[in-house]
């Protein structure tokens, strides 16, 4: 008998028993846990499948973006293809261009050593007046002259000067030296040779008093020592251009140039 009240015993010290009252209470209270866990599975299910979603739209974006990198890769190509046929065309221009200009600087120098020669007269040609070869020499000159003058025209500013100093030793009396005279010193300015082309200026001003490019030459002394730093007597400059050749173009651009400094 006793061992039968023992187990009954011990269970009632292990789990209270409920009353008639609390069993509702107790099962309402289970039934609203089992549907917080059931909502809160749901919920953790529908995050579960957004982010699976997400993941996939991701993936899908990463697969996309691929191929626009791939599309521009091979965009890119095709633009440096293209760009290497430019750049292979424009070194064929540039060497044509070259040689063309190399050619007149040639054509140049032969006129140039050919000027003091003249025809035979043993060849049954009439003979030549006085002023046939004055006519002839112009031509010759003026033609030497022009030539120079494309390569400065082409921004050959080496072959340029190679050609001014060829004109002005073979023509030092030509109309056309202190034009000559002018563009060889501009030549030496555009290569940043300010020196050099401070010099050439003051050589035309010495060697031609009478050119009209004196104005011109004035201005560029004026901008050398501007360039030199030396302000003051880039104004004094200026300002003799300005009263020695009132009402000009170049005073006026002296005149800018001193409201500038």
């Amino acid at each position: 008998m006793l061992k039968r009240i023992f187990p009954l015993i011990l269970i009632s010290t292990l789990v209270p028993l409920l009353t008639a009252a609390e069993v509702p209470a107790r099962l309402s209270y289970l039934e609203q846990k089992n549907t917080q866990l059931t909502g809160a599975l749901l919920e953790l299910r529908k995050q579960q499948k957004q982010l699976r979603r997400t993941v996939l739209d991701q993936a899908a974006k990463m697969l996309q973006q691929q191929r626009n990198i791939q599309s521009l890769q091979g965009q890119i190509e095709e633009l440096l293809h293209h760009l290497e046929e430019m750049k292979n065309s424009q070194q064929e221009m540039k060497l044509a261009l070259d040689n063309r200009l190399d050619e007149l600087q040639q054509a140049l120098v032969q006129k140039l050593t050919r000027a003091d020669e003249r025809p035979n007269s043993g060849t049954g040609e009439p003979p030549k007046t006085q002023e046939s070869f004055v006519v002839e020499e112009d031509n010759e000159e003026s033609q030497a002259y022009q030539q120079a003058f494309e390569l400065v025209q082409t921004g050959r500013y080496e072959s340029a000067i190679t050609g001014l100093k060829a004109f002005l030793k073979q023509y030092p009396q030509s109309h056309k030296g202190d034009e000559a005279q002018y563009w060889l010193a501009e030549m030496y300015y555009r290569q940043n040779k300010i020196n050099i082309a401070l010099t050439a200026f003051s050589q035309l001003l010495e060697k031609y008093p009478n050119s009209p490019k004196q104005a011109d030459a004035l201005l560029k002394i004026g901008d050398i020592f501007s360039d030199k730093k030396d302000y003051a007597t880039a104004r004094a400059i200026y300002q003799q251009v300005i009263e020695t050749y009132p009402g000009t173009a170049t005073a006026n651009l002296a005149e800018k140039r001193l409201q500038k400094r």
